[in-house]
C-alpha cells in the first residue's frame, strides 16, 4: 500500500509539473504552497518572461516580496519592498488598474516605505474596487439558461 501511495504521489507531482508548463503562475502558486519560495519565484518570473503584463504573476511575486522570509521575522529586505512597489505601481497604472489586490499590496508596500498618504490612497482605491468587483461573471455562474 505504501508503494502505491508513493507512486501516486510521484505521478501526481510529475503530471502537475508537466501540465503547469503551460501555466507557470499555477506552478508558482504550487511551489509557494509547499513553502519553496525560490522555485515559486522562478515559475512566476517565467510567467512574466512569457507575458510581461501578466497581472496575476506580478501580484503573486509582490505578495512573496512583501511577506516575511520566515515566521517570526518581521524585518524585510528594503530592496524587495522597493521592487514590489515599482512593479505594483506600473501594474496599477496599466493592465491591473481594476484589480483590488494590486492596490492592496501597493498600499502595503507604501506602508513599509513610510508613505502614509500613498497607503491611504491605495487602500481607498482597493476598497472601492472590491465593492464593485463581482466574484465571477454571471454567465459563468449560471450559464446561458436565463
Amino acid at each position: 500500500m505504501e508503494t502505491i501511495l508513493r507512486f501516486g504521489y510521484r505521478w501526481a507531482t510529475s503530471s502537475w509539473k508537466f501540465i503547469s508548463l503551460l501555466n507557470p503562475p499555477k506552478l508558482g502558486l504550487y511551489y509557494y504552497a509547499l513553502g519553496d519560495e525560490q522555485k515559486a519565484l522562478q515559475a512566476l518570473h517565467k510567467a512574466l518572461f512569457i507575458a510581461p503584463e501578466h497581472v496575476s504573476a506580478i501580484i503573486h511575486i509582490c505578495k512573496i516580496y512583501l511577506s516575511p522570509p520566515c515566521p517570526g521575522v518581521d524585518e524585510l529586505d528594503p530592496d524587495r519592498v522597493e521592487l514590489a512597489a515599482g512593479l505594483l505601481s506600473d501594474l496599477t497604472n496599466g493592465d491591473g488598474w481594476d484589480v483590488p489586490e494590486a492596490w492592496y499590496y501597493l498600499a502595503k508596500a507604501a506602508k513599509m516605505q513610510g508613505r502614509v498618504e500613498k497607503e491611504r490612497e491605495c487602500l481607498i482605491c482597493a476598497l472601492r474596487l472590491a465593492e464593485v468587483t463581482r466574484v465571477r461573471e454571471i454567465s459563468d455562474a449560471v450559464g446561458w439558461s436565463l
